[in-house]
């Protein structure tokens, strides 16, 4: 199914005239094969709610009831309700005042595929309408077809010819939105503080058009101008009305007919509601909003988490969730492990979801009786590629996902060589889990250890070192045991290894505060900190050494032999080799590996492709008692999700906004060349809010919460971080009130107002020579062009 629409109604003695508007827009919807069309009666009493089933079931329209009649109407949770019921890939919310020509639905489907609404989920549109009075109304009633396209285009054009008889008003910014229903279940749908009428969809509109990073935000773009025939490119409804214009040009509106508006609560709802419209937009420009992604209550899943909601743990996989359809929480603090059967029956529990299962006792207690009992469960963490994370019924080693038979299979020539290009990109842009600075590339890092450490001839042995807190260093050492065990053999091997054939680079973790006190140091040993990149290191060393550290995954795609000593979910005869012990480890050494190639190449096609999932992380870091850093997660905007229970999704994100010169901002264009003279950053980029939402200071991949994803963060560094392709650029926390841009913004800013000063130039070139040809070409200072004045006579109109 394409797209649900949905009617929210409520309807009430004062508001009788409802259910005549429900039977019309019910016959006059089309029996489309990709449409669903779902009216959720929120409130309605039992009288009315029987009226309205009937009428629903007369015209093939799914009835949902909401019962809320003890509460004030809110249009945005019936909406809300009727998304999580929607089986359609996008939804509409379609007002039942409303009416519109035949093609309406063969439009709006045709401009969902257009724009590529399964891939591109932040992408959406609004459907403009027009408000006609009584008497008009009344004349629409009459038509014999009120669904002929001809009446339509009538109106639209008697409007744009000046001709407003009857038409009260025209809203090219509307709450009809189509929006992919996943994003719209990620984001949380409408804002649940406000009852009552009015606001409500412009704060969803506020979110859906930053996502969307599509257009350039107005100046004084909190201000209210309640006026939609201004052209200024001024306010926030003027920002909103862009997503409605697009469509509204391709002949896709439609006609809100009159009808009484009682006095109620209903409207006097509407100042708080302005007010609170205000803060809560600020609050999300901030990063400061914490809305709860909707649960998909289409399946039949009831997944539960061990956390608490809200928790920015659990926000920060808001895309994530709605796939698993309802979602409850309880602190696994208060999981009473005897009796966690009960806990899943009275919540009707299908599968928990855990992040690091391994991260402390009551968290991998539960995730023992899991396995034990059978129960479906999945992991979610952090893979080994950059960007990459898993979601899976196992956790790294433990986890069968990583079996041969998953991803020994025969791969096509395309196959092969979109691997290769993918591995070579990770290997050139120097993209790493974990923050790493100065990548230099082989060529110069060889130099510089050749000339700086005199290495000459003799073979680098890399070894990268873990955190000893770490959960695969704790549950997974295998024959080491232990941390401590690991830097005592690696001891041996220093002492073993010949320093006139072996040089040995130990790298610290990035996030640790030291080297281990026990570990030796010879002539031949460097010790590295953040001085050299971890891409640089493996491109010259001859042999790496670890116990089980993602850099194993990273060193296979250098097709290096690993040496790991403990268990490894990419432990593969064919690939690396297990050592068991110290002399173990120095006999591996000292013997000629090669890498199977063609092996490397099927299971990172495997992991790419099948089995991680990809997102853009924002982090936050914390400095431990102990000294360490921890960085805590703070947000994932995915670009691929793998489940293993077939999920795939790929999805696209803009990746600029439409410059300010574009004729897309039709009449707007002189109020937005005239306020760039003056300021050229005054339009401010969805995409610079977006980035400025989150405290980034570690790089994509680092560890989410470990050992403490339920509690709260503190101390978090005030700086934010803003990558521009390689570079990274510390900005400081800014106003929303007086936005100040980056440099990088600023100059694209003045860019911009170059060109459009250059396109106002044209422009008036253009005029001169159509009011005098001869004035056009005689005040030209090319001598060449200066002559065709001849072709025309002086003062000629």
């Amino acid at each position: 199914m394409i797209l649900s629409v949905i009617f929210p109604v409520r309807v009430s003695n004062n508001r009788q005239y409802v259910l005549d508007n429900i039977a019309r827009i019910l016959s006059i919807k089309p029996n489309h094969p990709d449409v669903e069309f779902i009216l959720v009666d929120s409130g309605s009493t039992s009288f009315f709610s029987e009226q309205i089933k009937r009428l629903c079931n007369k015209y093939q329209t799914r009835y949902i009831y909401q019962d809320t009649r003890s509460q004030t109407f809110s249009i945005g949770r019936a909406r809300d309700l009727g998304a999580q019921v929607a089986t359609g890939q996008c939804i509409m919310f379609l007002d039942v005042d409303l009416v519109f020509d035949k093609l309406f639905f063969d439009k709006i489907i045709a401009e969902i595929k257009i724009r590529d609404m399964f891939v591109n989920i932040a992408e959406y549109f609004c459907i403009p309408c027009f408000y006609i009075d009584e008497g008009y109304s009344s004349e629409f009633l009459g038509l014999e077809d009120i669904t002929n396209p001809a009446h339509y285009r009538k109106l639209q054009n008697d409007y744009e010819c000046g001709n407003n008889t009857g038409i009260q008003s025209f809203a090219p910014a509307t709450s009809l939105f189509v929006i992919n229903r996943w994003h719209f279940l990620s984001i949380g749908g409408h804002r649940n503080e406000f009852s009552g009428h009015g606001s409500e969809d412009f704060e969803l509109a506020h979110r859906l058009a930053t996502y969307a990073r599509k257009h350039h935000r107005t100046y004084n773009y909190y201000t209210d101008k309640k006026d939609y025939s201004s052209i200024e490119y001024e306010g926030f409804r003027s920002y909103f009305s862009m997503a409605g214009y697009s469509v509204y040009n391709n002949g896709l509106f439609a006609v809100h007919l009159w009808h009484p508006r009682p006095k109620d609560k209903y409207q006097v709802a509407t100042p708080k509601n302005k007010e609170m419209l205000q803060t809560f937009m600020r609050d999300f420009d901030s990063g400061k909003s914490k809305i709860d992604p909707l649960d998909d209550l289409s399946k039949n899943d009831v997944t539960l988490v061990f956390g608490v909601r809200k928790d920015t743990a659990w926000l920060s996989i808001r895309q994530l969730l709605p796939l698993l359809g309802k979602v409850e929480y309880i602190s696994e603090l208060k999981v009473d492990i005897n009796k966690i059967g009960d806990l899943i029956r009275s919540r009707n529990i299908t599968r928990f979801l855990f992040w690091n299962p391994y991260g402390n006792e009551t968290r991998l207690a539960i995730y023992r009786w899991a396995i034990l009992n059978n129960f479906p469960f999945y992991v979610f963490e952090r893979g080994a590629l950059p960007d990459s994370w898993f979601i899976d019924k196992g956790f790294n080693a433990d986890s069968l996902s990583y079996a041969q038979e998953n991803w020994d299979r025969f791969l096509s020539n395309d196959e092969i060589i979109d691997t290769e290009e993918y591995i070579n990109s990770v290997i050139q842009s120097g993209n790493t889990l974990e923050k790493n600075d100065n990548y230099r590339g082989e060529a110069l890092i060889r130099e510089i250890f050749d000339v700086k450490y005199r290495v000459g001839g003799r073979k680098i042995l890399f070894i990268g070192l873990q955190r000893p807190s770490d959960s695969v260093i704790k549950f997974f050492s295998g024959a080491i045991q232990s941390y401590d065990n690991f830097i005592t053999a690696v001891n041996d091997v220093i002492a073993s290894l010949d320093p006139q054939e072996w040089y040995i680079v130990i790298k610290k973790h990035p996030l640790e505060p030291e080297f281990p006190k026990g570990l030796s140091v010879s002539n031949n040993v460097l010790l590295v900190d953040n001085e050299y990149h971890i891409h640089d290191l493996l491109s010259i060393a001859h042999k790496v050494m670890l116990i089980n550290s993602g850099v194993g995954l990273l060193a296979m795609l250098f097709r290096k032999h690993v040496i790991h000593m403990g268990e490894a979910f990419y432990s593969f005869p064919s690939i690396n080799s297990y050592a068991k012990s110290s002399n173990e480890a120095i006999k591996m050494l000292e013997s000629e590996f090669i890498v199977s190639e063609s092996d490397v190449i099927k299971f990172i096609h495997y992991l790419k492709n099948d089995f991680y999932s990809f997102a853009n992380a924002s982090y936050s870091r914390r400095t431990e008692k102990d000294g360490s850093f921890r960085s805590i997660l703070e947000s994932l905007e995915f670009y691929q999700i793998r489940t293993p229970d077939g999920i795939a999704l790929d999805v696209k994100y803009r990746e600029y906004a439409i410059p300010l010169h574009s004729k897309v901002y039709g009449f707007f264009l002189p109020s937005i060349i005239r306020e760039m003279k003056k300021n050229p950053s005054v339009f401010r980029s969805p995409i610079d809010v977006l980035k400025h939402q989150n405290v980034v200071a570690a790089p994509p991949g680092t560890k989410p919460l470990a050992d403490q994803v339920s509690k709260p963060v503190s101390n978090v560094e005030s700086t934010k971080t803003q990558k521009l392709g390689q570079v990274e650029v510390l900005v400081q926390a800014q106003s929303l009130d007086e936005p100040t841009l980056p440099e990088v913004d600023r100059k694209e800013g003045v860019r911009q107002m170059e060109a459009l000063a250059e396109v106002e130039r044209l422009v008036r070139l253009k005029n001169k020579f159509k009011r005098d040809p001869y004035a056009f070409f005689a005040d030209s200072k090319n001598p060449a062009l200066s002559k065709l004045k001849f072709f025309y006579k002086k003062g000629r109109k």
